[in-house]
């Protein structure tokens, strides 16, 4: 209540919480605080130092972040052979002139879900008895219907609109991604 006797709807600031982390290279240590009080869900101010020092809250300039690209997936076991990217688009398997365009897409298809689930997929990899685990069928089909619709659609316009990631691609992922803080 004001002083007048009045109820005060003013909406007070929440907490803000802190977190922190340790990165390699270097053992350097990135402490947060989250932002409740921010109208944006889970904003986070970063400040970063040497571990177990002193911490530099000089703010850092955002053009000066490098991001690496990707690596190329091309000398990676593929998780989805040519013959079935043929066998999902309908392309007889005698026709070879697209071929290499087509392990580019499934490469690309690879990276662009890796990306997405937070995860690396390897096709060699064995289980505690020696035995392939494979990659799920949920996988392999949001890859062809990737491949798919990059096929169908080598423009990045359609039909005056941006084109979209199918919704089925999600679908079939999200039991698959990485969601962090969730656990």
């Amino acid at each position: 209540m004001n002083g007048d006797g009045d109820l005060d709807n003013t909406p007070q600031p929440l907490a803000n919480e802190q977190v922190s982390a340790d990165y390699p290279p270097g053992n350097q240590q990135s402490v947060g605080f989250s932002d409740r009080d921010n109208f944006v869900n889970d904003m986070v101010t970063i400040l970063t130092g040497d571990a177990g020092g002193a911490l530099d809250t000089t703010p850092i300039d955002p053009s000066t972040i490098v991001v690496p690209i990707s690596p190329s997936a091309a000398g990676r076991t593929p998780v989805l052979t040519l013959a079935q990217i043929k066998l999902w688009l309908r392309i007889e398997s005698s026709q070879t002139d697209e071929d290499a365009q087509l392990v580019m897409m499934e490469c690309a298809a690879r990276l662009y879900v890796e990306t997405y689930i937070r995860r690396q997929l390897d096709p060699d990899a064995l289980d505690d008895q020696g035995q392939p685990l494979g990659i799920g069928e949920n996988i392999q089909q949001a890859m062809l219907l990737l491949i798919a619709e990059w096929y169908l659609h080598r423009e990045l316009m359609v039909s005056g609109r941006l084109a979209e990631v199918p919704y089925a691609f999600a679908a079939l992922l999200s039991t698959q991604r990485d969601y962090p803080g969730m656990y």
